[in-house]
């Protein structure tokens, strides 16, 4: 992983850029990736195809890389490759979701995380917002300047998001299928279900990691350390 650049005091033309650009994108609702979304080729997809591999641009075999190290380091790498690519197609689909809701229930960049939940993180693991936001107080820092970082610091956005899933999987007392539940739905939500691995979401990322993230891993040399 390359050596992180600490984000520091975020400049009032990059807090405006951010809040110009939330308030100027369209109202196109944010695209949901519920089935497989890989073209093998232009007439058949990979949901057709068990055996077929994606074509595996350089962007997205970075997002891979980056967010299995990132795991190896907070826990469960194969989960979190997988959720980048039910969320935004491994960073290839809109950085902002939610865009007809108000500001504060939108998501962000590559693991479509909330500012809510980004504090929420920060709160919990000091050592985290320290890592970002080096000399400040937490009581300082905008939503705009998490926004910021959101959506120009993929590593950011990806630790952040990783934390969140440790966080869940916690509460979730350790329950694979709960938790993935609980990142699209809400840990609330996830806790009340009857039986989260019916979970549309959930089936999607498990069949994710079986016949994308697993392949992928292993031809890239990337040491497979989670089972679930």
């Amino acid at each position: 992983m390359n050596q992180h650049h600490p984000f520091t005091a975020v400049t009032a033309s990059t807090i405006m850029f951010v809040v110009l650009l939330i308030s100027a994108l369209s109202t196109t609702s944010r695209a949901t990736f519920n089935t497989l979304q890989w073209k093998v080729n232009q007439n058949e997809d990979i949901q057709n195809t068990q055996d077929a591999s994606p074509t595996i641009t350089s962007e997205l075999a970075n997002n891979m890389t980056l967010v299995f190290n990132v795991g190896k380091e907070v826990g469960d790498p194969e989960t979190l490759q997988a959720i980048l690519l039910q969320e935004t197609n491994g960073g290839r689909s809109e950085p902002i979701g939610n865009k007809t809701s108000p500001v504060g229930k939108r998501s962000y960049g590559l693991m479509q995380v909330q500012t809510v939940a980004a504090r929420s993180i920060f709160e919990r693991y000091p050592s985290v917002f320290e890592t970002y936001f080096p000399d400040r107080r937490y009581s300082s820092v905008a939503d705009e300047e998490i926004i910021a970082l959101l959506l120009t610091d993929n590593e950011a956005n990806v630790k952040i998001a990783a934390y969140h899933f440790k966080l869940y999987k916690s509460l979730a007392k350790g329950d694979w299928a709960r938790t993935v539940a609980g990142y699209n739905a809400g840990i609330g939500t996830a806790l009340t279900m009857l039986h989260p691995s019916e979970f549309g979401y959930v089936k999607d990322v498990k069949l994710k990691i079986s016949n994308i993230v697993r392949p992928f891993n292993e031809r890239h040399g990337l040491q497979l350390t989670q089972r679930f």
